[in-house]
C-alpha cells in the first residue's frame, strides 16, 4: 500500500479493537512492527515492512486453533 506504515499499524489496531479481538503481540522498529491478535480459536498475525518510497508492504496471515 502507499499509506505510511504509522497509519496502517494505527488502522489495523483500531480495526482488530473495535472487532473485539485481543491484543496478543505489539512490536515496532524502525522498519515495521509485527502485531498478533486473538479471538475465540482464532489467530491474526499482521507484519508491516517500510518501503523506500514511504509505502508500507503488509502481510497477513489467519489460522484456527482447531
Amino acid at each position: 500500500t502507499s499509506m505510511a506504515t504509522a497509519d496502517v499499524h494505527a488502522g489495523v489496531v483500531d480495526a482488530m479493537q473495535r472487532g473485539g479481538w485481543t491484543q496478543a503481540l505489539a512490536m515496532q522498529t524502525g522498519e515495521g512492527s509485527t502485531l498478533a491478535y486473538r479471538k475465540d480459536q482464532r489467530q491474526a498475525f499482521y507484519q508491516l515492512v517500510k518501503q523506500d518510497d514511504g509505502g508500507t508492504q503488509l502481510a497477513i496471515r489467519a489460522a484456527s486453533d482447531e
